[in-house]
């Protein structure tokens, strides 16, 4: 078994399953079963740091896999509306009543899953990687079915569901106030074109209870899809 098709399994396994109360909850639930399938196979590091030449700040990778001297990058979004504690915690005495951050489907959290990938292609590209995945979990509808405004400032980066094209990704920016707040978040640059396809990934049957998910493969360099 390839690793991203490991991967695949690994993230299959957990879904329908439950819904996490975080992403550090997802990020370890997926471990587990990264664990098992690869057996000792291969190494599943969290918070992987990297630091970019010329740069001060290193930033995480939320899980990489590392098999047969490649590396294999895994990034993590967990996007979320607030749920009742029932469904998860029906058969003990927890007393908590809503659980999950109220995650907006605004902006910048579009943007973010965006730069998951633009940093995963960008380790394939310099050759620290070879391939890897991005997966993004919500309960929020507006992340996969919202309408997008042409004109809106982040429609370069939405995440409903259909194909998006290869090169520059740019803000629209019509204003200072909006440069600004887009200091900390350049324009991204993909090499490659990607299809969001979201799938079922569990449902509580309650408001906010149905999540989905998208499973983003980024190719090895020079095999684009």
């Amino acid at each position: 078994m390839d690793v991203i098709s490991g991967i695949k399994k690994a993230f299959s396994s957990i879904s329908r399953q439950r819904f996490f109360v975080s992403e550090a909850d997802f990020q370890h639930s997926l471990a587990i079963e990264l664990h098992k399938i690869f057996n000792d196979t291969a190494q599943i590091i969290l918070e992987f740091p990297i630091k970019k030449p010329g740069e001060q700040r290193i930033i995480h990778i939320d899980i990489m896999v590392i098999k047969d001297g490649n590396s294999y990058p895994i990034e993590l979004k967990y996007k979320t509306r607030p749920i009742k504690s029932e469904k998860l915690y029906e058969n003990t005495k927890i007393p908590v009543s809503d659980l999950l951050a109220d995650h907006k489907g605004n902006d910048d959290n579009c943007y973010h899953v965006w730069a998951d990938i633009n940093r995963i292609e960008w380790l394939i590209d310099k050759g620290y990687a070879k391939s890897g995945v991005c997966i993004f979990i919500s309960n929020n509808k507006s992340f996969w079915c919202a309408k997008s405004n042409p004109n809106s400032m982040a429609y370069a980066f939405r995440t409903t569901e259909g194909e998006k094209a290869s090169g520059w990704h740019k803000w629209n920016v019509k204003n200072d106030t909006n440069s600004k707040h887009l200091k900390d978040k350049p324009d991204l640059f993909m090499q490659n074109a990607y299809n969001f396809q979201w799938q079922d990934f569990c449902d509580t049957g309650d408001k906010y209870g149905q999540f989905k998910s998208l499973f983003i493969e980024i190719p090895p360099k020079n095999k684009k899809d």
